[in-house]
């Protein structure tokens, strides 16, 4: 089946930009399935066993023309001025590792982290000390209290009076 938007349509395959953690192998990748057409999607690919980690692939189609250049052969200055795109890329994959949940918060591995944290035993602990909520409301104004919504340095005007049309005969 020819790739979808390929320049080089006799290999047959789309080409990805993948970005993955470091300690995931590179033989980890052929677990997963990648779509036939790029479109934006999410896969999870849970570990076989607990020893494997578990994974969330995120798919995203390219939203502007993305080329691959192999660089394998350019050697000198010359060699890179005559390179040439030989690939489009149909768009990117995101892999994250997926930390288990324990009551609600992830709680990575001892390996990764560098310690271990148990969380049941803190949320049992207490602080030793209170923590008051800093939402209070305003004081309420006192009634001597003058409206503070007036300008300063402008003078109020004087109510404007119209002049007595009304004559009255006498």
């Amino acid at each position: 089946r020819a790739p979808y938007n390929s320049t080089d349509r006799s290999r047959g395959h789309t080409l990805w930009l993948i970005r993955k953690p470091k300690q995931l192998p590179l033989n980890a990748l052929k677990r997963i399935r990648f779509p036939k057409r790029p479109r934006s999607t999410v896969r999870v690919i849970k570990g076989s066993d607990e020893s494997e980690l578990s994974l969330s692939c995120q798919f995203e189609p390219a939203h502007s023309q993305l080329l691959h250049i192999p660089m394998i052969n350019a050697k000198s200055q010359k060699d890179l001025m005559n390179l040439k795109a030989n690939d489009e890329v149909a768009g990117t994959l995101l892999i994250t590792n997926i930390h288990p949940m324990l009551d609600g918060l992830a709680s990575p591995s001892s390996e990764q982290s560098g310690f271990r944290f148990d969380f049941r035993e803190e949320a049992s602990k207490t602080l030793p000390f209170e923590i008051h909520s800093i939402r209070r409301q305003p004081p309420a104004p006192s009634q001597e209290m003058k409206e503070r919504l007036v300008v300063s340095g402008v003078k109020k005007r004087k109510g404007r009076k119209l002049p007595n049309l009304c004559m009255k005969n006498v």
